[in-house]
């Protein structure tokens, strides 16, 4: 299989680009969607952290680990979602896969979701971060 110099795959390049019908293209071929790049980062983080919903939700139709899956940084798709401002993505996980997802994971440096959101939000946003907060302890 083909691979760039962060050994990214084409199905790796297809969900980075929100090609879906590439993306199952490739699945029905036979790509490898559990497999990570030079990070360990696999299409579904991909998915997550350029707010491809749909790509993901396919990538989670063929096998629902590949939500659980961590990068090297021990970061998975829902933690990328949740910090690049996907919420869409991030209810979706919480409300329809929340058996594959862990909203108390840790990443590499023993962070959690709530706490990384305390440590990187703006002072001025505090309605927001309220509200963000509640939605993460309802949980």
């Amino acid at each position: 299989m083909a691979k760039d110099y962060r050994e990214r795959t084409a199905l790796s390049h297809a969900i980075i680009n929100g090609q879906e019908h590439c993306a199952a293209m490739l699945l029905a071929k036979g790509a490898d969607f559990l497999k990570g790049d030079s990070s360990n980062n696999t299409p579904a983080h991909y998915a997550a952290a350029y707010g491809w919903l749909e790509c993901l939700k396919l990538l989670a139709d063929v096998d629902p680990s590949c939500l659980k899956q961590e990068n090297d940084r021990k970061l998975t798709p829902l933690s990328i979602a949740y910090l690049k401002g996907h919420y869409g993505i991030v209810q979706w996980l919480l409300d329809e896969k929340s058996e594959y997802v862990d909203i108390n994971g840790t990443d590499s440096k023993g962070v959690t979701l709530l706490s990384s959101l305390l440590r990187y939000t703006d002072e001025d946003a505090q309605s927001e971060l309220l509200e963000r907060m509640q939605y993460l302890l309802s949980r």
